[in-house]
């Protein structure tokens, strides 16, 4: 291998040692939702009883307060004292925890004056969001001031703006929201931002107010391995093995004999640098275990068979017994009856011969027997 091989090989095994990362990208996405609770108290509002249960209707009556029942309101009846606030928070459902949030408006709409509602000198500068205390709230509605949660508006406060289309008021609560995702979700209070005259803002019930939402999440990460080439051969001289630049030609390190009249070659030297290979041992290999071999093998074959004395005894006497037979069915000899010692089917077939020759006079007797 020359020179110029081996120096691209050796920069492109150091290309793919470092491993290929995929790198994680944020995404961004917007999204909007409802609020999933709010609160309205008011300074002449009935507290709550211990026993009763959450979220107590508006008991004072429109005449009294100009909210009609579940709506929102923040107002200033009395300069430099605050009659009525609200209190709203959202559950960021669609925001993952590691996200970042870029912008964060929340839009609560007015309610139509009239109709159990009075607006009065309303204006998007008379109110403000701000971070509500821990003491938590869940529909209260007309309920005693002295029991809304408290306002951290020294930690963060903004001042509403007019929608576009001058239905809604808008707060910019960007700061807010991002510390829902890191830290306690207590919600945000409307409260007057000046309470040097007079004036109530009126707004729809607390489900109708959104949160317009843009934030970025980071993308999976993901890992793709790659495999380190080993660096770590040492190309020998050309002499040892191979013939430097002639195409890698194998020539067994060997003395090159004097060719003629051309000069000697001199005997390749071998670096001594090179450091010896390292044995390698190579483990025994397991003794391969035979497989056992089932056969099926008749008893008789397991067990040879001994006669007993008894069994030879019962040979023998079935032996002599089939030789007496044997003598008994040879004989083919007929022992001649004796004399006076016909029998009666003899005597009958000799009248019978009789009758014959003397005639059919004599046929018609009876035979005696």
């Amino acid at each position: 291998m020359n020179k110029v091989l081996r120096a691209s090989a050796v920069v492109a095994a150091a290309g793919l040692a470092v491993p290929f990362w995929a790198v994680p990208s944020a995404f961004a996405e917007s999204a909007s939702e409802a609020a999933s609770t709010g609160a309205y108290y008011y300074s002449a509002g009935i507290d709550k009883p211990d026993q009763s249960p959450t979220g107590i209707p508006n008991v004072t009556g429109n005449a009294t307060d100009g909210v009609a029942a579940e709506h929102l309101a923040v107002a200033v009846r009395v300069p430099n004292q605050v009659d009525k606030k609200s209190f709203i928070s959202f559950d960021l459902s669609t925001v993952p925890f590691d996200a970042t949030i870029s912008k964060a408006v929340v839009s609560v709409p007015l309610a139509e004056n009239g109709g159990g509602n009075t607006q009065m000198s309303p204006a998007p500068a008379k109110v403000r969001a701000c971070m509500a205390g821990d003491e938590g709230f869940n529909g209260e509605d007309g309920a005693s001031l002295s029991g809304a949660p408290s306002e951290l508006c020294d930690k963060f406060e903004v001042i509403a703006k007019e929608s576009a289309d001058k239905k809604s008021y808008e707060f910019d609560v960007t700061a807010l929201a991002s510390s829902w995702l890191s830290a306690a979700n207590n919600g945000m209070a409307l409260t007057p931002a000046v309470t040097s005259s007079p004036f109530q803002v009126v707004f729809l019930p607390f489900d109708k107010a959104t949160i317009a939402l843009t934030f970025s999440a980071p993308a999976e990460e993901v890992v793709t391995d790659v495999v380190t080439p080993d660096t770590s051969f040492v190309e020998p001289d050309a002499g040892v093995g191979f013939s430097g630049d002639t195409g890698g030609s194998f020539d067994a390190g060997l003395p090159v004999p004097e060719t003629g009249g051309f000069g000697a070659v001199e005997a390749p030297v071998v670096d001594s640098a090179l450091p010896a290979p390292a044995p390698q041992t190579m483990d025994a290999p397991a003794p391969a275990v035979a497989p056992t071999e089932v056969r099926q093998v008749a008893l008789a074959t397991e067990v040879p068979l001994t006669p007993a004395p008894s069994f030879w005894l019962g040979m023998l006497a079935v032996a002599a017994l089939l030789a007496l037979l044997s003598l008994i069915l040879g004989d083919t000899r007929v022992p001649a009856p004796a004399a006076g010692s016909a029998t009666r089917l003899t005597k009958a077939l000799q009248q019978r011969d009789k009758v014959a020759v003397r005639g059919p006079r004599l046929a018609a007797r009876p035979l005696s027997i």
